[in-house]
């Protein structure tokens, strides 16, 4: 009954309707018909009772006389009249002790009645009775009465045939009248399904235009009842749609062009650009500082300025910094002395800028570094010609000429030192200027990603992870239950921003469209996915051969690596899971699936699974962001092809994809 049920679910709407109506009208008709027979019969059934009664009530008052008289003769007479009905199977006349006096079989006469029936009539008041009333008989026995004297008993017992024949005819002609009530009610079902239906269907198809892609267009509606309100509806909510696009697009745009712009800045400008946390750590360095230190990036990652100082130039230079820190407010040009990775000192001057969090907390730093040390060495050299002049003039005392010579050579000197300073501080506006313009573009950058998004997270992460730290103790069980469901959800909300940047910035570059051969993907599968598949005694099977599809092999890559990782997330519990992927050609299509026998999806989530932020379990059950068959379906989108999914729950889910056939085929082993 449930799968009946289940199909019946999974009917179109129209069908849904024609069936339910055509349905309801038979029922209504059958349970019709059924009442009318019943009301037939037990309307045949009380006749028949009272010809019987009455039957019998006549041979009792016919007969009484001939019972004083003794007359047989009389009363057979009597009985054989009655016997000419032909609804009567017998009919006699019993003494009061229970002596057949008359009866239609003459056999009968003389001898005692015996069965049960006649004894519990004879054991009686003499009254009107009814012996037997069933489908097949009526017996009605009638007192004979002289005066108030009872003498006997007058039986007839009458046959229902008849009344069953009659009861046949009704049940045929009810049957008749049902099949072509019913046959005009699905007439009407499915003329007013195709009328209901019409509208949606309209909906439908223009659902399907619209998640295909296509945008410009609007669904006219004759109808002015709730179908009509429906479509006019979806005509204002697809506006509102392509207007939010529009929108999007600009500001995915505008963010593309800033970080383009903050990468160029950072990659050509001679400083390098770093950002610290609330502790000073570095969390950001960029590739420019291997110029400057010899330090890679990655290097630098989790170390303090003060790590890269000399012991002495750390002392004397953390209380400037911390004091910066303690107040909150930029600072520029402060030198200090750090240590090339070649062990060599640097002379730097460090500008920086704070950055606070969307509740004012602040965050950290962020600023860039200029290595002055030629400049430094400069200026020293300059010092020590103007030492060296002065111990020459000194010298030239003795000697006019020599003094007006040292004058001259002093007065070029100055010229040069002066010149050179002009130089230098031109290059140290010019890179004041650059590292301004670098500062605007990083601070625009990460206010729209880092200071919007993972600021708020982590901060609450940071202060829960120092209170778990410092402070466990001196909670109770309940109190340390709470700080680790904050831990846990603050590094649920990092995976989820993660993978909320990977969706923003899929396609963000150019989506080519070229042959891409899958078996090297499928490789690369196996081996990204080795330890989940052994850890989860999987099995993950490609059925060769592999036809080519046309699109962009980063994001083919993508698919099947969301594919396989849902497959292998959402596996039965008590079975072993298999993942098997291939891909046929199809006229201008190549169709990749994979397929799993893991716990299935209810058909009426089929389409809201690819959603970004789509889950139907909890964290708890299958862990998951719901933005993994959002990328599929992006990335599908951006290549111009179709993602679906056919799926029972319980049975396993099979996702298709389908995308352009390559021109020349070739298939790998």
């Amino acid at each position: 009954m449930s799968r009946l049920f289940q199909r019946f679910h999974d009917m179109s709407i129209r069908h849904q309707l024609m069936v339910g109506i055509a349905f309801v009208y038979a029922l209504l008709m059958t349970l019709l018909v059924a009442y009318l027979v019943a009301g037939q019969s037990d309307f045949l059934h009380r006749r028949a009772g009272v010809d019987a009664s009455r039957m019998a009530e006549m041979l009792a008052a016919g007969s009484a006389p001939w019972v004083m008289a003794n007359d047989v003769a009389g009363l057979q007479e009597v009985v054989r009249s009655l016997g000419r009905d032909p609804d009567v199977r017998y009919a006699m006349l019993l003494s009061s002790d229970g002596r057949v006096l008359a009866h239609n079989d003459p056999g009968n006469i003389g001898h005692f009645v015996t069965d049960a029936t006649s004894r519990n009539l004879l054991a009686g008041l003499p009254v009107l009775t009814t012996l037997v009333a069933d489908d097949d008989l009526i017996d009605v026995a009638a007192p004979v009465m002289t005066g108030k004297h009872f003498i006997g008993w007058a039986r007839v017992g009458v046959g229902q045939e008849r009344i069953a024949a009659n009861l046949r005819q009704v049940k045929y002609k009810g049957a008749v009248f049902a099949l072509l009530a019913i046959a005009l009610g699905s007439l009407f079902a499915v003329f007013m399904a195709n009328s209901l239906t019409r509208g949606l269907n309209r909906l439908v198809s223009a659902t399907a235009r619209v998640r295909g892609g296509e945008r410009g267009f609007r669904v006219k509606f004759e109808r002015k009842d709730e179908i009509g309100r429906v479509g006019n509806d979806f005509n204002l909510m697809l506006a509102a749609l392509e207007e939010s696009e529009s929108e999007r697009k600009q500001a995915t745009e505008a963010h593309r062009a800033s970080e383009e712009r903050f990468r160029d800045i950072a990659l050509t400008s001679a400083d390098w650009l770093w950002e610290v946390d609330a502790e000073g750590r570095y969390t950001f360095a960029s590739d420019n500082v291997l110029d400057v230190l010899g330090y890679r990036a990655e290097e630098i990652v989790g170390k303090t300025p003060f790590d890269l100082m000399p012991p002495e130039e750390a002392e004397r230079v953390m209380p400037l910094f911390q004091d910066i820190v303690a107040r909150q407010v930029p600072f520029r040009l402060l030198e200090n002395l750090n240590r090339h990775k070649d062990g060599t000192t640097h002379v730097i001057l460090t500008s920086g800028v704070p950055v606070f969090d969307a509740r004012g907390q602040l965050r950290g730093y962020r600023g860039a570094e200029q290595d002055v040390t030629e400049r430094r060495r400069a200026e020293q050299a300059a010092l020590a010609a103007q030492a060296e002049t002065a111990r020459l003039l000194a010298i030239s005392d003795q000697s006019r000429l020599v003094l007006l010579s040292m004058i001259e050579d002093r007065k070029a000197a100055d010229a040069e030192i002066r010149k050179l300073n002009a130089s230098l501080e031109q290059r140290v506006r010019d890179r004041t200027a650059e590292l301004e313009v670098a500062n605007k573009e990083l601070e625009s950058f990460s206010y729209s990603v880092s200071h919007d998004l993972r600021a708020p997270l982590r901060a609450v992460s940071g202060f829960a992870q120092i209170l778990a730290r410092s402070h466990s103790d001196s909670l109770n069980e309940e109190g340390r239950h709470y700080l680790d469901n904050v831990i846990a959800a603050s590094e649920r909300m990092g995976t989820l921003i993660d993978d909320l940047l990977h969706y923003s910035r899929t396609g963000r570059g150019a989506v080519r469209a070229v042959p891409v051969p899958l078996a090297p993907l499928a490789a690369h599968l196996a081996s990204t996915f080795g330890e989940r598949i052994a850890a989860t005694g999987a099995r993950f099977e490609v059925i060769e051969p592999l036809v080519t599809p046309l699109g962009d092999a980063t994001l083919i890559g993508q698919i099947l690596a969301n594919l396989v990782d849902n497959a292998l997330t959402y596996r039965c519990r008590d079975g072993m899971p298999q993942v098997t992927l291939s891909a046929v050609r199809e006229g201008e299509w190549v169709v990749l699936r994979v397929a799993d026998n893991g716990i299935g999806i209810a058909p009426e989530y089929h389409e809201k699974i690819f959603q970004v932020f789509q889950r139907l379990h909890s964290e708890d059950e299958y862990p998951g962001t719901g933005i993994g068959l959002a990328i599929v379906a992006k990335a599908v989108r951006l290549m111009e092809g179709e993602v679906g999914i056919e799926s029972v729950p319980g049975q396993g889910s099979t996702f298709r994809v389908r995308l352009p056939a390559a021109k020349e085929e070739g298939s790998s082993n």
